[in-house]
């Protein structure tokens, strides 16, 4: 089941490219507000393992985790920006130009909560793994966020074409996403 909604919720990036009018800055916009979101089930998580000893931990996990994210908006910011490399979008411009995407980034949240309840706690992932090793998972994912915005900024200026590199761009993510998916969950392919 949460297989099935993993890939409902990759779906929609295609969507809003074809039916919406987005462009790659909203794809990657999306996929690191998505990325925030394993951060924070990512807390839970480790809470769950460690309980209050997690503390220390978790603090190190979100400040860590933090900055790799500052800086992944920044340049998500700087090279895929609608508006230019120096145009500099304020809150009210953020907020009208993702008005399209609020509620796929719902579904994303809804999905990774999903999966926490049915899978970290009802089927006791929990009890498979350590507080490090929990700490550490998301990490994966924040290498393929930097690899894409490198490798999507070079195909973007290689290939001059948004929505060619978008689809590109979610294609990838659906692939890695299964991937990851079956490994923490251990499901056979």
């Amino acid at each position: 089941m949460s297989t099935r909604i993993l890939l409902l919720v990759n779906i929609f990036p295609i969507i809003g490219i074809i039916f919406f009018d987005w462009n790659i800055f909203s794809i990657f916009f999306l996929y690191w507000a998505e990325s925030a979101a394993i951060g924070i089930f990512n807390i839970f998580k480790m809470f769950k393992i460690g309980g209050p000893l997690s503390v220390p931990l978790v603090i190190f996990f979100i400040f860590h985790y933090s900055v790799f994210m500052m800086a992944h908006l920044m340049f998500i910011m700087v090279l895929f920006n609608p508006g230019g490399m120096l145009m500099v979008m304020n809150q009210s411009d953020l907020i009208i130009y993702f008005k399209d995407i609020y509620i796929v980034l719902a579904f994303i949240f809804i999905s990774h909560g999903f999966s926490f309840v049915v899978n970290f706690y009802q089927k006791k992932e929990y009890s498979k793994t350590t507080l490090g090793k929990q700490m550490g998972a998301p990490y994966a994912r924040i290498i393929i966020m930097q690899l894409a915005i490198i490798f999507g900024g070079f195909l973007l200026m290689l290939l001059h074409s948004q929505i060619l590199v978008a689809i590109l761009l979610v294609a990838l993510k659906i692939f890695f996403d299964l991937k990851a998916h079956n490994k923490e969950h251990l499901i056979k392919t």
